[in-house]
């Protein structure tokens, strides 16, 4: 209810001021990223002419990668800043075995939503309860804070803004241009990876090349065989390559690297094993879950008239492309059934050919995968 209630006023705050005169050469600007003790930000400054505002909204399009911090209130991070054009009084308080402490307090406040309609955009509405003047013509209006994804390219991006509106208090509302304003992400990343000692498996998929932890071993699926992925072991994790990680005790640490711009993709696709580098959406295909049968890759099952599913940074799924079965196992080898544990089936003592499909009747004298292992069947 609440962000309906913000998008009405945010639409609609401007609606009951006298028609608007136009676009004027007053703007707002946005800075590079900027670091200080509560983390990186942006700052957005006003420059202005003459006319004297008493209010504001605005909306400010995110570049994908660049995610907004948000408080303890799980509102987006958006701070006033000092200096600013904002009417402000003080206020002193005494604190105990400190003293007495001044602070300001500004007339003005902003009221923000985020992403509501899944399109990075950035909603914001300032104004005074007493529709009062800002102090100036030009200053700085707020900061907001962000944290660049680990999975984002490097080099410049864009923050981009729109619908903005500024009003005075005679009931005037000015249409502002719009503006595309760069900030630079750099490409040295650090980036968590955790594999469950209970699950021993997960994937990932990195935007840099990674020497492999200790304890971990690495690989890649290339090829189907029945309802088998057949994995093949890696030495070292490539960037921008989707991997099925083993670990037999587990594993939780950071991987660091850096981001070769010329080489970035959004999704690292293969013949079977697809990764995501910036989340994707997926209608179709299987993704890794464990359904108490052990981990293996589940079809997703999207129906028409329901949403994607989202595959996050640094995860992986196997392609429609393998086939219509309900779910993917993990193979290892030519017949991948006998190098490593793998996801079991829920049915104790279950047989399968030597490609992987299963047999309700064995025959005396095949050779069958029974339990991870090849055994000759003699009854």
């Amino acid at each position: 209810m609440k962000k309906f209630l913000l998008l009405f006023a945010l639409c609609g705050f401007f609606s009951f001021q006298a028609k608007a005169e136009g676009e004027v050469t007053d703007k707002i600007t946005i800075s590079e990223l900027q670091t200080d003790d509560k983390g990186q930000y942006f700052e957005v400054s006003f420059t202005g002419s003459n006319i004297i505002y008493t209010a504001y909204q605005v909306t400010i399009e995110i570049p994908e990668g660049l995610e907004i911090v948000y408080d303890d209130k799980n509102n987006p991070n958006i701070l006033l800043v000092t200096p600013s054009l904002y009417p402000a009084t003080k206020t002193t308080i005494n604190i105990p075995n400190f003293g007495d402490y001044t602070y300001d307090t500004f007339t003005h406040s902003i009221t923000s939503s985020y992403n509501t309609n899944g399109d990075n955009k950035l909603k914001l509405l300032c104004k005074s309860d007493k529709n009062e003047e800002f102090t100036g013509v030009s200053g700085e209006l707020f900061k907001v804070y962000v944290k660049p994804s680990a999975y984002m390219k490097p080099g410049v991006s864009y923050i981009k803004t729109s619908e903005v509106m500024f009003s005075t208090n005679a009931g005037i509302g000015y249409s502002l241009p719009s503006g595309s304003y760069p900030i630079t992400i750099g490409n040295s990343r650090a980036i968590s990876l955790n594999i469950s000692a209970t699950q021993q498996w997960n994937t990932c998929v990195l935007p840099f090349d990674a020497e492999l932890p200790e304890g971990v071993r690495a690989f890649e699926g290339n090829s189907i065989s029945g309802d088998y992925l057949i994995l093949s072991e890696a030495s070292s994790i490539q960037a921008f390559t989707p991997y099925i990680l083993y670990a037999e005790n587990g594993y939780e640490g950071t991987l660091s690297g850096t981001v070769d711009a010329e080489k970035y993709v959004t999704a690292a696709t293969g013949d079977y094993l697809n990764g995501a580098i910036m989340p994707q959406n997926i209608s179709e295909g299987y993704v890794m879950q464990d359904k108490g049968q052990g981990l293996m890759f589940y079809n997703v099952n999207v129906k028409a008239d329901e949403e994607p599913f989202t595959i996050p940074s640094g995860k992986c799924w196997v392609s429609a492309a393998a086939g219509d079965a309900k779910a993917i196992r993990i193979g290892f080898g030519d017949t991948g059934i006998d190098a490593l544990p793998f996801a079991e089936s829920a049915e104790k003592d279950a047989v399968y050919t030597l490609d992987g499909k299963r047999v309700r009747n064995p025959q005396k004298g095949n050779i069958y995968i029974k339990d991870g292992k090849k055994v000759l069947y003699l009854k």
